[in-house]
C-alpha cells in the first residue's frame, strides 16, 4: 500500500443527504494510532447510481483495499460491485464490515468468493491491526491473523473458515470523532451522524441490537465539546445513533439541557434522537417544553399497544405513560415527534394492527411511519419466525411475505395504508386536510384502510401522482365515501375551501380547475369583493411581495388552531412570494362594508 495504491473505504447510502458514519469512523481511528498510515480515502455513492459507474471509479483508484460497509439496504449492489472488482483487480482485497456482513460471516465468505475477509462487531481496532499486518507483509501468516479480534478469513492452507474471537471493546473516551471544520463545511447540506453512546439494554427479539448486552456512554466532557462543534457548523441535521438515547434518563437530561442552553449555537440545526418514550419523565419533559422549535426531534418506536405482542417481541412498554408524555410535547408544539409501528409482529392480525395505529394516530405525531417486520439472519426473531410458520424474502431485506396472524394481500394492504401516511401526513402535504377526513370517522382506521382500498381499485397506486393530483385523491375519495361532502350544503363547501388552503399552504401555487379559486371566478360581485379586499390587505402589508385573495366559508385561524370549522364568510391573504404561501392576515366579509 502506498500513495499510487491507496486504501478505499466505499459507502453506498440510501440517499445522497445521508453520510457514512462507519467509514469515517474507522479512517479517523487510524488516522490517530497510526499516523504514517498509506492513504485512506472515502468514497460514496447511493443505492441508486449505476454500478458501472462505481466500479468505474473503484476501478480508477487501482487500490489494494476496498472495505466496504454493508447494510441490508445496500448488499445487493455491493455484492454485485464486488464480484466485477474482483475480475478487474483480483490482487487487491476486499473486505467487508457492518451488521448485513458481520450476522452472517461465514455464509458470504462461503458463497462469495470475491470477498477476502470481514471484520464483525465494533471494527476500529480490528481494522487497525489488519492494514497493519497487509503494510507488513504477513496477511499470509496464519498466526498474526489468528491474532486480529473480530475478523472471519479463509485459511490459506485448508480453505476452511475461521472466525477470530471478539476482542475487548473500546473506551467510549478512545471512540474517535470523525469530523473537523473543514470536513463539517462540506457536509452541511447532508445529515451527520453521531454517537454518544454503543450497545442497547433492550432485548428486543426483531433486533441485532439485542445481542450487545452492554451499553457504554462517552464522557460527558468529551459530548459538549463535540457538540459545540457541531452546532457551530450551520448543519441541516444531526442524527445520533445511539440505541436508545435516554436508557440512562438523568445523562439524557443533561444532554437535552445543554443543547437547549446553548440552543443559540445550534442556528437552524435540528437534532434526531430515538428514545423510549415512557423513559421520559416528567422533569425532561418539562425541559424538552422550553427547546427552540426546531431544535429537538424524538423517534419514539411504539411498534405494537397490544401486551401479549410486547411480551412477544421482548419489548417492555408503558404505553400509558408514554402517551402522556408525547401528548405533553405536542401540546407544547415545539419537539418534533415521529412514532414507529410494525407490521407483521407475532400474533398481531390485521384488527389488531389496526388498533395499534388507530392509537398512534390519534396521538398526532408529525410522522408516522409504518414499518414492516424484517426476519434478521441472527436475530431472536429467525426462530421465533421459524416456529410460527412465517415466510420472508430470502435475500435482503427479509422482509415477511407472510406471519402468523396476517396473510400476503393483508401486508399489500398496509403497504398501501403506508403509502397514504408517506403521502399525506409524513410529507406535511394536505396533511391538515387529511387530519380533518380521518376525524369524520370513529376511527382513523375506517378512513386510512377505505382510502388504501379505494386507491388501489382506481389503479392509482401504478403510477405517481403530481401535487395536484394528489390532492384531487383526497377530494375524490371523501366525496365516494361521505355523502354529506357531495352534495349542495355548507359542509360540501368547507370541504372544498379547505382542501384549497391547505393545498396552498403545502406549497403550491398553481389553481386546479376543480378548487374553485375564487380569482378564477368572473361574476362581478366576486370581483368587485376581491378587489376590495385587496385594498384592504395592501394598506395593512405594504411590504408584502405578490398576494392571492381567499374566500372561506369558515374561519381559517380557529381551523388552523384547533380543526374546528366555524362557520362565517371570511376573506384570507397568502403571499406567494416564498417558496412556499404563507399566511398574512385574513377577515370578515362584513369588515369591508
Amino acid at each position: 500500500m502506498d500513495e499510487h495504491h491507496p486504501i478505499i473505504l466505499c459507502g453506498l447510502n440510501a440517499r445522497y443527504v445521508h453520510t457514512n458514519l462507519a467509514l469515517r469512523d474507522l479512517a479517523a481511528y487510524v488516522q490517530t494510532h497510526w499516523p504514517d498510515a498509506p492513504a485512506i480515502r472515502l468514497a460514496e455513492w447511493t443505492i441508486n447510481d449505476q454500478p458501472l459507474a462505481i466500479l468505474r471509479r473503484l476501478y480508477s483508484e487501482q487500490a489494494f483495499v476496498y472495505g466496504f460497509s454493508c447494510y441490508i439496504w445496500n448488499i445487493s449492489q455491493i455484492r454485485r460491485i464486488s464480484h466485477d472488482l474482483k475480475k478487474l483487480c483480483p490482487q487487491a482485497l476486499i473486505v467487508w464490515g457492518g451488521p448485513e456482513a458481520a450476522s452472517q460471516a461465514s455464509h458470504w465468505l462461503t458463497c462469495e468468493p470475491a470477498v477476502d475477509l470481514i471484520i464483525r462487531g465494533e471494527g476500529e481496532a480490528a481494522w487497525l491491526l489488519l492494514l497493519q499486518a497487509i503494510q507488513t507483509g504477513q496477511l499470509a501468516d496464519v498466526e498474526k491473523l489468528s491474532a486480529i479480534p473480530n475478523l472471519s478469513w479463509r485459511d490459506p492452507v485448508s480453505g476452511q473458515i475461521r472466525e477470530n474471537p471478539a476482542g475487548p471493546l473500546l473506551d467510549p473516551a478512545d471512540w474517535p470523532f470523525p469530523y473537523d471544520e473543514e470536513h463539517l463545511a462540506q457536509l452541511k447540506d447532508r445529515i451527520i451522524y453521531y454517537e454518544t453512546s454503543r450497545g442497547c439494554p433492550f432485548n428486543c427479539s426483531y433486533c441485532l441490537s439485542s445481542l450487545d448486552k452492554s451499553v457504554r456512554f462517552r464522557p460527558l466532557s468529551q459530548v459538549f465539546a463535540e457538540l459545540d462543534l457541531l452546532m457551530a457548523s450551520g448543519l441541516q441535521q444531526v442524527k445520533l445513533v445511539d440505541r436508545t438515547f435516554n436508557c440512562q434518563p438523568d445523562r439524557a437530561f443533561k444532554i437535552w439541557q445543554y443543547l437547549i442552553d446553548h440552543a443559540a449555537k445550534a442556528g437552524l440545526t435540528n437534532f434526531h434522537f430515538e428514545v423510549a418514550g415512557d423513559l421520559i419523565d416528567d422533569r425532561t419533559a418539562d425541559l424538552l417544553a422550553q427547546a427552540p422549535p426546531g431544535l429537538i426531534q424524538l423517534e419514539i418506536g411504539v411498534q405494537t399497544i397490544h401486551p401479549d405482542v410486547l411480551r412477544a417481541i421482548n419489548r417492555p412498554a408503558r404505553l400509558d405513560r408514554l402517551a402522556a408524555q408525547v401528548k405533553r410535547l405536542r401540546a407544547a408544539d415545539n419537539v418534533h415527534i415521529h412514532l414507529d409501528l410494525i407490521a407483521g409482529l407475532p400474533g398481531e392480525d390485521l384488527n389488531r394492527f389496526a388498533e395499534s395505529l388507530d392509537w398512534v394516530f390519534q396521538l398526532r405525531p408529525q410522522q408516522l411511519q409504518l414499518g414492516f417486520l424484517k426476519v434478521l439472519p441472527g436475530s431472536p426473531m429467525h426462530d421465533t419466525a421459524r416456529q410460527r410458520g412465517y415466510i420472508w424474502q430470502n435475500e435482503p431485506p427479509y422482509e415477511i411475505l407472510r406471519s402468523d396472524a396476517l396473510d400476503f394481500s393483508d401486508l399489500i394492504h398496509l403497504k398501501n395504508v403506508a403509502w397514504l401516511l408517506d403521502v399525506y401526513l409524513n410529507s406535511n402535504f394536505c396533511d391538515r386536510a387529511f387530519n380533518w377526513l380521518t376525524g369524520q370517522q370513529e376511527r382513523p382506521w375506517q378512513v386510512l384502510s377505505g382510502l388504501a382500498a379505494w386507491t388501489a381499485g382506481q389503479g392509482l397506486l401504478d403510477r405517481p401522482l403530481s401535487p395536484a393530483g394528489r390532492c384531487q385523491l383526497l377530494w375524490d375519495y371523501a366525496r365516494h365515501s361521505q355523502p354529506e361532502l357531495n352534495g349542495d350544503n355548507w359542509l360540501a363547501t368547507a370541504w372544498r375551501d379547505l382542501l384549497r388552503l391547505d393545498y396552498q399552504l403545502s406549497g403550491q401555487k398553481d389553481q386546479p380547475a376543480w378548487l374553485n379559486f375564487p380569482e378564477n371566478n368572473d361574476e362581478s360581485e366576486n370581483k368587485q369583493l376581491l378587489r376590495r379586499a385587496r385594498d384592504h390587505f395592501r394598506q395593512n402589508l405594504q411590504q408584502a411581495g405578490r398576494l392571492r385573495i381567499e374566500r372561506l366559508c369558515f374561519d381559517p385561524r380557529v381551523w388552523l388552531e384547533s380543526g374546528e370549522l366555524r362557520k362565517g364568510r371570511w376573506l384570507l391573504c397568502l403571499d406567494l412570494q416564498p417558496n412556499r404561501p404563507a399566511m398574512l392576515d385574513n377577515c370578515r366579509e362584513d369588515d369591508l362594508y
